[in-house]
């Protein structure tokens, strides 16, 4: 398989808006992460994330069973990076008057660090796995450049995405079945990286399509997600 290294291009067409997340209840938002918006309310964004990890080895592109195939863009990290610079400003910023309050943002930091940081790790590995469908894709030698391990955006998957079934569907009409699990596995990645879709993944302009159809018609078919190194990975 050939990979390329791109910088993001323009989008190439939106997709279709996918329905709401079924509700549940949240689990309480803790002390530790108490100053995310409406806290009393719902859990925060990061706190949800991390339990995700924890769970499942890496944060999920979505609370349904349909998308533990797929993870989540890995912003994961720079969220606790974030909640800790609040922190941090907070405490910075408490007067002496303040000082009990500012005892209680360290101790809280502290408590995010004990809770996220083995989670991250974990997040960590998962992207970093080899083979042919791991993330992680080893680059060997070429004087001046040394070997490297980058990474890439890569979903297994047989069949077309559950939340935008018609138009993956629609993508792959007049295809036969090897070059249809190709496209909707393509697609599938495409949506990992959040970039779904954009001309950043699709192949080369005078590219053919898959066989059987064409790429005029259907630019889609063209998409070649896990064999691109994106620049943001």
């Amino acid at each position: 398989m050939r990979l390329h290294a791109v910088s993001p291009r323009c989008n190439f067409r939106p997709t279709a808006t996918a329905p709401p997340p079924p509700r549940c209840q949240p689990p309480p938002c803790s002390s530790t992460l108490a100053l995310c918006p409406r806290s009393r309310r719902r859990a925060c964004p990061s706190q949800n994330l991390l339990q995700c990890v924890g769970r499942h080895g890496f944060a999920p592109n979505g609370l349904r069973r349909y998308y533990l195939n797929r993870s989540q863009p890995p912003l994961l990290p720079q969220m606790v990076a974030a909640l800790l610079a609040h922190l941090d400003a907070q405490r910075e910023g408490a007067s002496a008057a303040a000082a009990e309050a500012g005892a209680g943002t360290e101790a809280a930091a502290a408590a995010l660090l004990r809770m996220a940081l083995p989670l991250l790790d974990t997040e960590y590995d998962w992207w970093m796995r080899g083979g042919e469908a791991g993330h992680a894709v080893r680059l060997a030698a070429a004087p001046p450049r040394p070997e490297a391990t980058l990474n890439r955006y890569v979903v297994i998957a047989t069949a077309p995405r559950p939340e935008s079934w018609r138009e993956d569907t629609a993508s792959v009409a007049g295809l036969d079945e090897a070059a249809r699990r190709q496209v909707w596995a393509e697609l599938a990645a495409c949506a990992e990286s959040g970039w779904d879709f954009s001309s950043r993944f699709l192949a080369a302009d005078g590219a053919e399509a898959a066989e059987g159809g064409s790429s005029e018609a259907e630019p889609l078919r063209t998409i070649r997600t896990s064999a691109v190194i994106p620049v943001e990975l």
